[in-house]
């Protein structure tokens, strides 16, 4: 409504043009609420593609490989030891890294080989050598990835063996093996240790007066059944490990009384490869 002031007093056209437009913006204000508004268009819905995007962009994160125990890995060790026994070439492939090291140190020749390929190659050699060779285990150390088997190896020399003609001799020899492993428990090294004197000896490659002296046989049952010792780490192994390095360096040093002072009363010393 426009409401005229000519008719009051004090009116003037300057007030009449004021209040003319205020009252036209009034009605404009009041048009909206007259007329129904227009609804806006509802958001598309996001299609399947859209949605599974993200997931489908993500990189999922490689599953870390799963580290053996102590235990695990002690368990491999005699499952290889039993499969080179018998000559199961699939466990003992199973059980190793493609690229294996295996060394025999106290070899003459000195014996290496690398790679599953040629410790098999050594496995056909010593079997051929000895057909029923067997090892028994004593003792296994295992220490995170690394292990120390400790046992004795037996069997009649009755076939060639580099190059020398079979003895029909019997061997019977301590023998002790430093693994090491991957985190998956495959083996990747063997380095094994032989008294190669007490070897020749009781294969009667030696003089008779030295196989006489070398030729006692080691019992494996000294140890009993087969122990496992996992590597705890402590204080205790600690302090018998500082105990073995000052023993040696004591015995190295030529110093009787330091070392008589790592001995028990009751002490025994065994000397498995005389």
């Amino acid at each position: 409504t426009v409401v005229s002031l000519e008719g009051r007093p004090g009116g003037n056209p300057r007030s009449k043009k004021t209040l003319a437009a205020v009252s036209m913006f009034s009605v404009l204000a009041l048009v909206p609420a007259c007329e129904e508004a227009p609804k806006p268009d509802a958001p598309a819905k996001p299609t399947a593609v859209a949605s599974a995007e993200p997931a489908a962009t993500a990189k999922a994160e490689p599953e870390k490989p799963k580290e053996v125990t102590g235990e695990e890995l002690a368990k491999n060790v005699q499952a290889w030891t039993k499969a080179w026994d018998s000559g199961d070439a699939e466990t003992l492939k199973a059980l190793t890294t493609a690229k294996v090291s295996y060394e025999a140190v106290d070899s003459l020749p000195p014996m290496k080989h690398e790679g599953q390929d040629a410790m098999m190659e050594a496995h056909k050699m010593m079997k051929g050598a000895f057909s029923n060779m067997k090892n028994e285990v004593g003792l296994i150390l295992v220490n995170g990835q690394e292990a120390v088997m400790l046992g004795s190896t037996h069997g009649k020399n009755d076939g060639e063996l580099m190059g020398q003609p079979a003895s029909n001799k019997e061997l019977n020899i301590p023998t002790g093996v430093l693994i090491r492993a991957t985190n998956d428990g495959k083996i990747e090294s063997m380095r094994e240790y032989m008294d190669q004197g007490t070897f020749a000896a009781q294969l009667g490659l030696m003089p008779a007066e030295h196989a006489a002296h070398m030729r006692q046989s080691w019992d494996p049952a000294l140890w009993g059944g087969t122990k496992v010792v996992v590597a705890k780490n402590d204080e205790t192994e600690t302090k018998n490990l500082g105990l073995a390095k000052s023993w040696t360096a004591n015995f190295n040093g030529h110093d009787l009384d330091k070392v008589m002072e790592g001995w028990a009363d009751d002490a025994k010393f065994i000397y498995a490869g005389h």
